[in-house]
């Protein structure tokens, strides 16, 4: 009998010593965050996994509408331009290179992720609208309405098989040029100083 509570106690002393441990750890800033150096391995696949299960478990009650087709041209095209605006310097585009931002995990090239990921419509559409946290995914949820970011779903379904001429092709039209404006906010051409308060 006297055995159980020895070993609570040693069981206690271990969870006390690995939280001081881990308080010395928290606030030495030992933990190099810099967006230069990699994470250590193990703590780089936790949390690939960890963003992965939730992107998942987040989509799975998301209903892709029933006209949604990730292979329609049109409706892709008309997304062109919050493409470029919104994703291409991040994520690059056909015949196009990402800027060298130093962001760490790095933005993935987007038909690449798409084909050795397998994300969902569902999945693509929460990513889009909710980003994730600490990647330097933005959320564009709150700017951009549902119908909107399914048509960037479907654009970016469709950048395996966008060639740098289509591409190119699809950012010489006027609307493109223009920038995709939205109520209260100026065109991509309008002077940026005239729209200041």
């Amino acid at each position: 009998m006297k055995t159980v509570p020895r070993v609570l106690g040693k069981l206690a002393l271990i969870v006390v010593g690995l939280l001081l441990v881990g308080t010395l750890f928290v606030y030495s800033g030992f933990y190099d965050v810099a967006a230069t150096t990699r994470h250590a391995k193990p703590v780089e696949q936790i949390l690939r996994v960890v963003m992965m299960r939730s992107v998942v478990a987040h989509a799975r009650n998301i209903k892709v509408p029933a006209n949604f087709d990730p292979q329609n041209r049109a409706l892709a095209e008309g997304a062109a331009g919050h493409y470029e605006l919104m994703c291409r310097t991040c994520h690059g585009a056909p015949g196009k290179k990402p800027e060298p931002w130093q962001l760490y995990p790095a933005a993935p090239d987007l038909a690449d992720a798409l084909r050795t990921m397998q994300w969902s419509d569902s999945e693509v559409f929460w990513i889009i609208k909710n980003g994730i946290k600490d990647t330097g995914m933005s959320a564009f949820g709150g700017s951009h309405d549902d119908e909107e970011l399914w048509a960037l779903t479907a654009f970016v379904r469709q950048m395996e098989t966008t060639t740098p001429d289509r591409y190119r092709a699809l950012m010489e039209r006027p609307a493109i040029k223009e920038g995709p404006a939205r109520e209260g906010q100026p065109h991509a051409s309008e002077p940026a100083q005239a729209h200041k308060h």
